[in-house]
């Protein structure tokens, strides 16, 4: 075991990389965007010059909201959590929305 290297020890949590916090800030910039989608790959570079891939990265952020909202839809029952799986579906239902757009 490698304890420095992540990629390098085994069975430590988590086992998939999380995506960064600043995320939110960039997928709530595509959840509210209402400009020319043909643009938006230009706004968000200018909007979030930091961040080299925003699009690639929002892509990332969105396949690892649908690996969360499957967990959550598995345990939802058992754990009393319908609630919590009800307001992902709706939140799921706005992204691919937006997606679409």
């Amino acid at each position: 075991l490698l304890r420095d290297d992540p990629t390098q020890t085994a069975a430590l949590f988590p086992t998939f990389m999380l995506p960064r916090a600043c995320m939110g800030i960039v997928c709530q910039f595509f959840l509210q965007y209402n400009g020319d989608p043909a643009l938006f790959r230009r706004e968000i570079s200018k909007r979030f010059p930091c961040c080299v891939q925003p699009v690639e990265d929002l892509r990332m952020a969105f396949l690892f909201w649908e690996d969360l909202r499957r967990c959550v839809n598995t345990i939802a029952e058992p754990l009393e959590a319908t609630e919590l799986a009800k307001d992902m579906e709706l939140a799921s239902a706005l992204l691919v929305q937006q997606q679409q757009r």
